[in-house]
């Protein structure tokens, strides 16, 4: 099945990052559209669209060539390109133009940053398009002046999480939990592919990342509804990178002190006692005599080897 790279521009804003698309068998360009409105911008549906302009390339850098809705998707892969970017142009009804009102509205709308990676991102960059992903699925964005802080609060975000996951999130999860909605980022770190052994945690690393995400705790658009969905993680996340750093810090401090101790640190009568029992020497003629064959099987195989002891056992209970 072929794929291809899509997104969609309103002029010079972009309503749809760049995202990789299963294409069905003999979909036009057209269906290929459809399909992405309605599973990832469904608020397009309620708009009437003047002109959908459509071009293909073979990179992401290249224009390319304008192409039909018509055509068959997979045959303009093949020949032109799997990029395609679709312009679109809202309908309007030629009433007079508000600059002023154009630029209250461009001042509202809602932007998603992009990431200028390459072709096969590394674990930790695709994590930066999967939490963008998480936004856009979210309907979450931020102005266009905004859009800057947008792509450092991205980064800063996945290098967090990119830090917990290399150094171990089983480990973290067990004393501070992290939030469910974060748990689909995690398990991208692979100790044999990258040939690295996992760090410890530190608190310099852990306070430093809890301090970046507590900084965006403290702005505007975090506040904004289109983050309700985000806003609660981070502040969980931020507080418990918070509470690991200092429980370290505390075990650090308790370890010191233990070294330094001249008492022992474990208690040997609370530490639990070795109870030794001595083997049975005496047994009557009836206990050899029940027991006879067992005892013979017993003597004749070596100490490694598995006996079941279900055929020796006497038809009665009596021992």
């Amino acid at each position: 099945m072929p794929v291809a790279k899509a997104r969609i521009l309103r002029g010079h804003f972009t309503l749809f990052q760049w995202k990789i698309i299963k294409i069905e068998e003999n979909s036009t360009i057209q269906g290929l559209f459809k399909y992405i409105i309605d599973q990832y911008v469904p608020q397009l549906k309620d708009e009437m669209l003047e002109k959908i302009e459509v071009h293909c390339s073979e990179s992401k850098e290249q224009i390319g060539d304008e192409i039909e809705l018509e055509c068959i998707a997979s045959d303009v892969i093949s020949i032109f390109g799997s990029h395609f970017t679709f312009r679109i142009k809202p309908f309007t009804n030629h009433q007079p133009i508000n600059a002023f009102d154009i630029l209250i509205n461009a001042t509202k709308e809602r932007h998603l940053p992009i990431f200028d990676l390459s072709e096969k991102p590394k674990a930790n960059d695709q994590l930066k398009l999967d939490i963008l992903s998480y936004i856009s699925f979210h309907k979450g964005g931020w102005t266009y002046d905004a859009i800057s802080i947008g792509k450092k609060f991205i980064k800063e975000l996945s290098d967090a999480l990119w830090y917990i996951d290399k150094c171990g999130h089983s480990t973290f999860n067990d004393r501070y939990k992290i939030p469910a909605e974060f748990s689909q980022f995690f398990n991208r770190f692979d100790p044999v592919k990258d040939k690295k052994s996992r760090p410890k945690f530190t608190y310099d690393e852990l306070n430093f990342h809890s301090q970046n995400l507590t900084a965006y705790l403290k702005m505007s658009w975090i506040e904004h509804p289109c983050f309700a969905f985000l806003r609660p993680s981070i502040i969980k996340f931020a507080n418990n990178l918070q509470k690991y750093a200092e429980y370290l810090v505390e075990k650090g401090i308790q370890t010191k002190k233990n070294h330094k101790s001249l008492a022992p640190i474990v208690n040997e009568e609370d530490a639990g006692k070795l109870k030794i029992i001595l083997p049975v020497t005496f047994r009557t003629p009836t206990t050899i005599a029940k027991y006879k064959d067992l005892i013979q099987a017993v003597e004749s195989m070596e100490y490694w080897e598995i006996i079941n002891v279900d055929p020796f056992c006497p038809n009665n209970n009596n021992m």
